[in-house]
Order: C-alpha cells, then structure tokens, then sequence
C-alpha cells in the first residue's frame, strides 16, 4: 500500500509541476510584459509559455 501511494504522489506532484510551472511563468512574464510595454502584442507570453512547458515536460518525463 505505501508503494502505491508514493508512486501515486510522484505522479499528481509531476502532473501539477507539468501544468502550474508554465502557466506560472507565462503569467509572471505576462504582466511583466504588460506593464513595461502595453503597446506589444501578447503573442510572445505563448511563446514563453510553450518553451517553459516543452522544458517542464522535458526535465520531468521517465528515462
């Protein structure tokens, strides 16, 4: 029982990593974006936000 629980917990705590850590930094940049230039265009918040969850998924996927 206590194996599967810890391989179930490594798995929620991978899946939370994949989903928030991107959208985290998509929104830290996002607003930083938006504050020092308002006048841009908000393609390049998904741009970060696609290279930071290629990353995550990436540093987290089983070898």
């Amino acid at each position: 029982m206590r194996g599967f629980f810890s391989r179930w917990l490594v798995t929620q705590l991978q899946f939370l990593l994949r989903i928030y850590v991107p959208v985290l930094c998509a929104l830290v940049f996002g607003m930083l974006k938006f504050y020092f230039y308002p006048e841009s265009g908000m393609m390049s918040v998904w741009i970060i936000y696609l290279c930071a969850y290629i990353f995550v998924v990436y540093k987290c996927r089983k070898l």
